[in-house]
């Protein structure tokens, strides 16, 4: 997966370098945008790919911890 800024300044493009292994779970409105509303979309950008690179480390989304390391990464 790689992320790159949109069209919009709220928006983050997705791609998919093997759309075959994608699942799709509950409504799918946009499946190559994400809006980001009141998120800055370089943080969001380097959000997806840290959590790409890293699926050892999604476990640790929305918690205290996961949120300093992404932010130490990241920022």
């Amino acid at each position: 997966m790689h992320a790159r800024p949109a069209d919009r300044p709220d928006e983050v493009r997705l791609g998919c370098l093997r759309p075959e292994l994608v699942r799709r779970r509950g409504l799918v409105w946009n499946t190559t945008r994400i809006q980001s509303a009141h998120v800055d979309v370089r943080f969001l950008a380097a959000a997806i790919r840290y959590y790409a690179t890293r699926p050892e480390q999604q476990v640790a989304i929305g918690t205290d911890e996961g949120y300093r390391r992404l932010r130490e990464a990241v920022i």
